[in-house]
């Protein structure tokens, strides 16, 4: 899969798939001002760390660890595509916040595709889209590898005034399919994206990645308006 298909995929599998899965009860977490989803730093080396985890340097074992929730890692893609390596974490806590964190990890495309024929079991998520679970030694393999991107399903309703409050107003709005509003803040590598329920999603990436976020959104923005 393209590397700006990868960015997408994470956006459509966290508003379809987190709100499939069964609701547990919240897990524990440090009491750290860290953990709140506007609370994003740049590191010396210039890398992004939000919810106490560095975008391309932490791995999911580092995420599992800080959480004390074991994911559900799966790949997550079209039948003919390579498909996005990702970990669901469902009943995060962040201080006052609860919600669904949804990782994708960086992984080649050829050994996505070489994971996905040793699956242990394939699912139809619809009709196009597949969900496979990876062996245990895949497993064991996809547990050490970084983080690329990070998409956290708030529990609670978000607004535009809120969001505002907390981060300030978007460098830019696209409205995609359905009525979402995408705010968007480059210069923090994070796309708010909100629906006409007030449903969000925040989905972090590396601001030097953002184009490639960007890119897709208003491709199906010029689509949906044909």
């Amino acid at each position: 899969m393209k590397t700006a298909a990868i960015v997408v995929l994470a956006i459509l599998a966290a508003l379809a798939f987190p709100f499939l899965l069964p609701t547990t009860p919240s897990a524990p977490a440090s009491e750290s001002a860290e953990l709140l989803p506007w609370h994003i730093t740049r590191t010396e080396t210039g890398a992004t760390r939000v919810f106490g985890l560095t975008l391309g340097q932490s791995t999911l074992s580092d995420a599992q660890v800080k959480f004390f929730i074991p994911p559900e890692i799966a790949i997550v893609g079209l039948r003919n595509e390579a498909g996005s390596l990702e970990a669901f974490f469902d009943g995060v806590r962040l201080n006052a916040l609860t919600g669904k964190l949804v990782m994708t990890v960086r992984v080649p495309d050829e050994v996505l595709k070489a994971m996905r024929q040793r699956a242990t079991k394939t699912d139809h998520m619809d009709s196009a889209m597949l969900r496979s679970t990876l062996s245990a030694d895949d497993l064991t393999q996809a547990k050490q590898m970084p983080i690329r991107a990070i998409v956290f399903v708030p529990a609670a309703r978000l607004d535009e005034p809120i969001v505002h409050d907390r981060f300030g107003p978007p460098a830019e709005r696209i409205t995609t399919e359905g009525d979402v509003q995408h705010l968007l803040y480059p210069a923090l590598g994070l796309d708010i994206a909100i629906n006409a329920k007030g449903r969000a999603q925040l989905q972090y990436v590396a601001p030097d990645d953002f184009e490639m976020l960007r890119a897709p959104l208003k491709q199906q923005a010029a689509g949906s308006s044909q």
